[in-house]
């Protein structure tokens, strides 16, 4: 018995210690004096006598010898408790894309930094979607979800937010389109095919984001977005013929007008930004904004050949990396004096062509007044067509191209690549507008 209680002892209170069989014999005496009080205890109990104390047995009074000093049991190894992986907290929409747009505007993104127009579209995105869909966690979004969203976007008024009359809530807008629909009445023209491709793709790289960062967010499946088709836009941009333009180069800031109201007849030619840019951009193709940030260092002569030098250097800005191009300058714009116009400005410490012209609108663009001014000259003098923009001068010019004999490479790399000097002489040669 003594064994026993000894084996369940050591093995409870003192696992792994090395016990040699002098201190086991030991422990064994002390198992027999302990169970022999216990039953000295248990007979006293059962004779009623609860006062007597066990050690008034002299045969328990016997000392045992010195107490035996244990070994230190060797120490359990236990594997370290592991902490289970925090989860990562589910996001919502609206905030995994401000970490989006904090990314993407910090210029760290591989495509560089957005654009103040790109943030704002992109932020116009997720606002129209998170007021049609709802602000859930990124992972609950499924395609029947992108879906409902296009859906929505194609009963959305073009002129939603702008006009009076559709100033409300865009799932109110969209309901009240559906309204007229459902009565037969006309309805408004709706975002175009072009804008809602936008919408849909400015969602799709979220995801595709949120993908690449996915043990940050812990999304994980299809992209929601992806699988769409939208078919062909209804709407064209239009372009100005030759007969447009014609009728354009015929009103008064080309043939005279008011010094005071450019729209009226009168005897002064203003040479200034009013006046040339329509001419660069029909004779040229350039963007607006290329125009309207020409210094006059960036009219230059190489090979014989007058050029307009498109960059991104100081603090002009380019579309893309293509549309940095030398563009050769036509001849009609020399023979009109643009030469003299920029020399002008040359010995300027601010060179910059068009000086009324300050960077403005929500973008910064030079070009923002101007195009304001613009669309209210055509107005004025009957020549305002909304399919017709300033920009669609520069397709205009194109198509004018595509009907000589130039090369269609020589063209696109007019339009959006740097040209060398015999490229450059060659288009030249073959300019009809």
């Amino acid at each position: 018995m003594a064994d026993g209680v000894v084996e369940r002892l050591l093995a409870e209170h003192a696992p792994g210690a090395l016990v040699d069989d002098a201190v086991k014999r030991l422990l064994r005496r002390c198992a027999l004096r302990t169970l022999s009080e216990v039953h000295a205890i248990n007979a006293c109990h059962e004779r009623g006598e609860y006062q007597l104390s066990p050690c008034a047995d002299p045969a328990l009074d016997i000392p045992l010898g010195p107490v035996p000093n244990f070994p230190s049991p060797t120490p359990s190894v236990q594997a370290p408790e592991v902490s289970a992986r925090p989860e990562k907290p589910v996001k919502l929409l609206s905030e995994a894309y401000a970490d989006y747009e904090r990314f993407m505007m910090s210029g760290l993104a591989e495509g560089g930094r957005w654009r103040n127009q790109t943030q704002r579209q992109n932020a116009m995105t997720i606002r129209l979607f998170t007021e049609l869909v709802g602000d859930r966690p990124i992972h609950t979004y499924k395609k029947g979800d992108a879906k409902s969203f296009k859906a929505a976007l194609q009963l959305l008024p073009a002129m939603h937010g702008r006009s009076p009359q559709w100033r409300m809530s865009t799932s109110e807008a969209v309901e009240r389109v559906k309204a007229l629909m459902a009565a037969g009445q006309a309805l408004p023209n709706c975002l175009s095919v072009k804008t809602i491709k936008r919408h849909m793709s400015a969602l799709s790289g979220l995801y595709a984001w949120l993908d690449e960062n996915a043990d940050e967010y812990g999304f994980e499946g299809d992209n929601p977005v992806q699988g769409h088709t939208y078919g062909k836009s209804k709407t064209k941009r239009g372009m100005w013929d030759s007969s447009d333009l014609q009728e354009l180069f015929a009103t008064p800031i080309w043939t005279g007008c008011d010094p005071s109201r450019r729209a009226k007849p009168g005897a002064a030619i203003i040479f200034s930004a009013y006046y040339w840019f329509p001419l660069i951009a029909t004779y040229h193709g350039l963007r607006q904004e290329e125009i309207a940030q020409l210094r006059a260092v960036d009219i230059q002569q190489e090979d014989g050949v007058w050029i307009m030098n498109i960059h991104d250097e100081r603090d002009n800005k380019v579309k893309n990396e293509a549309a940095e191009r030398h563009v050769p300058i036509h001849k009609k714009l020399i023979d009109l004096g643009f030469l003299e116009y920029v020399a002008a400005f040359r010995a300027k410490s601010d060179d910059h062509l068009w000086p009324t012209l300050k960077r403005s609108g929500p973008d910064g663009k030079y070009a923002h007044y101007y195009t304001q001014r613009f669309t209210s000259y055509c107005r004025q003098t009957k020549m305002y067509d909304p399919t017709r923009p300033f920009h669609a001068m520069r397709a205009s010019f194109r198509t004018f191209l595509e009907e000589t004999e130039a090369k269609s490479a020589h063209i696109s790399k007019l339009i959006g690549h740097s040209l060398n000097g015999t490229l450059r002489r060659e288009v030249v040669s073959h300019w009809v507008v």
